[in-house]
């Protein structure tokens, strides 16, 4: 799968009142970035991925399991499937009310198929081949109303209209930095500039692309050349003052 410029989590809890709860959370990507780590204070039952207009379900767990870190990935075939590509015009030009009566048939014949939705709701296939729904608001807009925080026409997005507490700026061609405040093209193309996109946050040396494995070998390489020749240039200095002696 292509790496997006960001991503939205919708982490789906059932609260002790039996109402769902959806948290969103907003997550700006970098170049080569494929892990992302998740945080929420209430118990995990279900956890979507929007990637573009695709949805992902990356979480679906009962309260029997209880784990406190959960390790997964996304693959296509964790794509939630629109109800248009699984029922026949027939269905589809029934009411919702009516057509509704049939979201137990697609878990029960595609036993590849993970969720799907519709309108409304979002449906989870479950280990046993049953459908469970929940209502599901798919047409929130997260694109900042006043976009006063990105700058050089990046576009905004927040994870909350209302009350953000997270804002994220994409950023257009050759700007970078948080709000997209910096040019990189204004600085030319020197090592820092053909390096940056290609270097991994957080990893190790050892997990790194090639070219910043080789930029680094390169880079010591140099210094140990430096290091050796202003040593017996020292020394070579300190000798001629033993002979002037």
């Amino acid at each position: 799968m292509e790496v997006p410029s960001y991503i939205l989590s919708y982490i789906i809890s059932l609260r002790p009142v039996n109402s769902w709860v959806t948290a969103t959370v907003i997550q700006k990507l970098i170049h080569d970035q494929h892990v992302v780590t998740l945080y929420s204070e209430d118990f995990i039952h279900m956890a979507f991925i929007k990637h573009s207009s695709d949805y992902y379900l990356a979480v679906v767990q009962d309260t029997s399991m209880n784990r406190e870190s959960i390790l997964t990935s996304i693959t296509p075939n964790q794509r939630c499937l629109r109800i248009n590509e699984l029922f026949n015009l027939t269905l589809l030009r029934l009411p919702r009310i009516r057509r509704v009566k049939y979201y137990h048939l697609p878990c029960q014949t595609r036993l590849d198929l993970w969720c799907f939705f519709d309108e409304i709701y979002m449906c989870v296939c479950t280990s046993d081949n049953h459908t469970n729904c929940i209502k599901f608001d798919h047409q929130l807009s997260y694109a900042c109303k006043h976009n006063d925080f990105c700058d050089n026409g990046a576009s905004c997005f927040q994870d909350d209209i209302t009350c953000p507490s997270g804002t994220i700026c994409i950023c257009t061609d050759c700007y970078f930095g948080t709000r997209c405040q910096f040019y990189a093209k204004g600085f030319g193309l020197t090592l820092d500039d053909i390096l940056r996109y290609e270097l991994r946050r957080n990893f190790s040396l050892s997990q790194q692309r090639v070219s910043i494995k080789t930029s680094a070998i390169v880079t010591m390489f140099i210094q140990i050349l430096v290091s050796d020749s202003i040593t017996n240039r020292f020394n070579h200095q300190s000798n001629d003052s033993s002979v002037g002696l």
